[in-house]
């Protein structure tokens, strides 16, 4: 009994760890959305106050837009220009030619016309996301690093291989036979069946389910698979044949196997009743998604679990979630079709 409740101890143990690295993933993401979202505004901002516009055509126009240099008599007294503004190009060839050029009249005239469309002006100082003072009033530091689909595939499969590793120590180390955790027993071929088929039930459950959700205002957050969504073909790869494997192994090891099939099997507990708590357990560990997607994976989670108590399968539970994650990720990220309801 001992070697029962340590296992099951150790669960819960890593149940409660994953809920908080739930909640630090989603202070990240939502970081790194709120960096985007400034930087893209920086940007806007940049490029609209550094290119000013000049209607040259009206009428009222005084300075003909196509004279890039206005002398200005600096001797007549009714001048309303200040002949020292470094602004204004001076010509020094008229006036009082006794007077040298300050190194602003002379800057001014050596480079006539020049502005924010001259050669002579280096562009990158303008560029928000390369210049530290191109918005200096962006809480946004240049430069800084945002959240890459690579570094989020490797966070997520290093995190849950560890989690799988952990309850397989664990069961190693309690004594739990195999078939507490429904390992033993059932035929590789019609578990694999089954489990494709099982996947394509529950995505399709998920969508309604999710659709649903959206309809009584239930805001699902797709924000975690478009950032895990990756843009080369090795990058896909690595997805789908690596991180998605090993989230669903780990998942299903941990809470369907773990927690339901051990102390059904050694305390004695309903599985039914370990079922509901697993499950709600479950959808809170994907809250990144929104309060729909923590809705959604509760449900499927319950799916999952009711195909776990009446197969006893781990095989069939762990190919049925790797199917609906698969699914999910190459009609809406590789083929770009919306949910449905959105």
């Amino acid at each position: 009994m001992t070697r029962w409740a340590g296992f099951v101890g150790l669960t819960a143990l890593l149940i409660s760890v994953l809920l908080v690295l739930t909640r630090a993933t989603e202070r990240m993401v939502e970081s790194d959305s709120r960096i985007q979202t400034t930087k893209r505004a920086s940007r806007t901002t940049n490029s609209t106050d550094q290119t000013p516009s000049v209607d040259s055509s009206g009428p009222s126009s005084s300075v003909d837009s196509t004279d890039q240099t206005v002398p200005i008599d600096s001797t007549d007294p009714s001048s309303s220009v200040d002949s020292t503004d470094p602004s204004i190009p001076v010509d020094s060839t008229s006036g009082d030619s006794g007077r040298p050029p300050s190194s602003h009249d002379s800057t001014a005239a050596s480079v006539p016309g020049e502005g924010i469309d001259s050669p002579a002006v280096d562009k990158s100082s303008l560029d928000p996301e390369t210049s530290p003072t191109a918005n200096p009033e962006s809480p946004v530091s240049p430069g800084e690093p945002s959240l890459s689909p690579g570094a989020l595939v490797a966070n997520v499969a290093l995190t849950q291989g560890l989690v799988a590793i952990v309850v397989i120590a664990g069961a190693w180390y309690f004594d739990v036979p195999l078939r507490a955790l429904g390992i033993a027993g059932d035929s590789p071929i019609v578990a694999v069946a089954t489990g494709l088929a099982l996947g394509l039930v529950l995505w399709l459950a998920s969508e309604v389910t999710t659709a649903l959700s959206e309809a009584a205002g239930f805001g699902a957050d797709e924000g975690l698979r478009r950032l895990l969504a990756p843009g080369t073909a090795s990058g896909w790869l690595a997805l789908l044949g690596v991180a998605l494997p090993i989230v669903a192994a780990s998942e299903e090891l941990l809470f369907r196997a773990a927690a339901i099939g051990v102390p059904a099997t050694g305390l004695g507990t309903s599985p039914w009743a370990l079922s509901i708590v697993s499950s709600v357990a479950f959808g809170f560990c994907h809250g990144i998604q929104g309060r729909a997607g923590v809705i959604v994976t509760g449900v499927l989670g319950f799916a999952l679990a009711a195909a776990y108590v009446h197969t006893g399968s781990l095989i069939v539970v762990i190919v049925a979630h790797y199917v609906l994650n698969v699914t999910e990720f190459l009609v809406h990220e590789g083929l770009g079709v919306d949910p449905i309801g959105t």
